[in-house]
């Protein structure tokens, strides 16, 4: 029996899996939003005054971090990661990625893995790793 075909694919898949490096990866929560602002409907025939828009005593909720789902799918975008104190960047190399998955849901997470771009197709794996190309 020729051995050739089985020794050439174990070299092929060795070669691939040199080809992508993993890095640890930790839920993030989605970006805030301000809150919604109560409405009151104003009876018929009366003058409605709007408001202006202003950032002085605006509300913003934060969203708890979801745990990771492990799938596939693309990086939407590369965002540097806020800090605590007043949502200044960290000048550290971690960054939040937004992935969209496969199915369409999106999730958050940061990483301080390099060589990273938007439209990369990358892997959450269940050991809360994520498998990118090199």
């Amino acid at each position: 029996m020729n051995r050739l075909p089985l020794i050439l694919s174990s070299i092929a898949v060795a070669i691939l899996a040199g080809c992508a490096t993993e890095s640890r990866v930790t839920s993030a929560p989605a970006p805030a939003a301000p809150a919604a602002a109560p409405y009151v409907l104003a009876p018929a025939g009366s003058t409605v005054v709007v408001p202006q828009a202003s950032t002085a005593g605006m509300v913003v909720v934060a969203q708890p971090a979801a745990p990771l789902r492990v799938g596939m799918g693309r990086i939407e975008q590369i965002l540097a990661v806020p800090t605590a104190a007043g949502g200044r960047t960290e000048s550290n190399s971690t960054k939040r990625i937004v992935m969209k998955m496969d199915d369409g849901s999106v999730q958050y997470f940061d990483t301080e893995a390099a060589g990273l771009a938007t439209g990369d197709r990358i892997e959450i794996t269940k050991e809360g790793t994520m498998r990118h190309p090199a």
